[in-house]
């Protein structure tokens, strides 16, 4: 496949060094290694700290170097969730380092994760850590608010009138250039400008709407009055692709390939404030992009070549 500034933002995360540093991915070739960590480190896993449940996760950061984290603290500020982690680095199941790191997970009023800082840095950790390291971390700083009834400070419901979930919504334009510059560049500010939800862990948002893809992960683009237009995007395989759905409650309508990276050409888009969808293609990152189609959604949900 031709390396292109198109390949999706995940791939281009900062890998780091295993020692007392942010761990790497977990890889199939080294979920063996993972799995020999004693298991005496997951006996106090539902055990409770402040009403929060204590869960523990482990991270490999190589062929035989695991590093697991425990909560020894976990305490709600606000929007804010400060955990203190026991941390103990092992090699060829032995430990070799055990120390403590706090790190501050931070909400929006709705109970969505923003992002996560280190205690004693500024910017987002999530982007200084691999992809699966990155799904770990996640998957704690979602499972804190499942775990015990929080009120966020602005006490907004979870369900609006429509007893529909609110979600959080990309703003238009949605231009795909625009999306990897910033995502590549600024990941606070990319799950401001363009928040995503990972599947299969939101899954329901989709079945919700009947439809039955499984893509890595997808964007819900506002509304058009009953029309809930959503970006499927398909990054974990060598054939990248993205696709715009339009779909109802119980009822999928339309949809269409708007993007596509195989290494042979791009194909990406531009979706204006108006919905006009334009798509582009190019042999490569550094070929002009020629316009090769527009489309429209129509009033009711169909998506419409002009």
């Amino acid at each position: 496949m031709i390396i292109n500034k198109y390949l999706v933002v995940s791939m281009f995360l900062f890998a780091v060094s295993c020692k007392k540093e942010t761990p790497k991915t977990i890889t199939d070739n080294v979920k063996s290694d993972i799995l020999r960590v004693p298991q005496k480190e997951n006996t106090s896993s539902f055990d409770k700290i402040n009403g929060f449940v204590k869960e523990s996760f482990v991270i490999s950061c190589g062929s035989g170097c695991a590093i697991s984290y425990s909560p020894e603290s976990i305490k709600q500020i606000n929007n804010t969730i400060d955990v203190t982690f026991n941390v103990k680095m092992y090699e060829d199941e032995k430990i070799t380092d055990t120390y403590d790191e706090a790190y501050i997970f931070s909400y929006n009023d709705l109970g969505k994760l923003d992002k996560i800082i280190k205690k004693g840095e500024n910017e987002d950790f999530l982007g200084t850590i691999m992809p699966d390291a990155q799904r770990s971390f996640l998957d704690f700083g979602n499972n804190l608010t499942t775990n015990k009834g929080i009120i966020f400070s602005k006490g907004k419901k979870q369900n609006n009138s429509s007893d529909e979930k609110e979600y959080s919504i990309c703003k238009l334009p949605f231009n795909f250039d625009d999306f990897y510059n910033i995502c590549y560049d600024n990941s606070e500010k990319c799950s401001e400008r363009y928040p995503s939800y990972t599947f299969p862990k939101n899954k329901d948002i989709l079945a919700n709407y009947s439809i039955d893809r499984s893509p890595t992960n997808f964007f819900l683009l506002p509304k058009l009055n009953n029309i809930q237009p959503i970006i499927c995007a398909y990054t974990d395989s060598d054939i990248e692709g993205y696709e715009l759905i339009t779909a109802e409650k119980d009822k999928l309508i339309s949809s269409l390939k708007i993007a596509k990276m195989d290494g042979e050409s791009i194909q990406d888009f531009n979706i204006t404030k108006e919905y006009l969808i334009i798509l582009y293609k190019a042999k490569n990152a550094d070929d002009p992009k020629k316009e090769i189609g527009r489309y429209k959604i129509s009033d009711n949900g169909s998506i419409i070549k002009l």
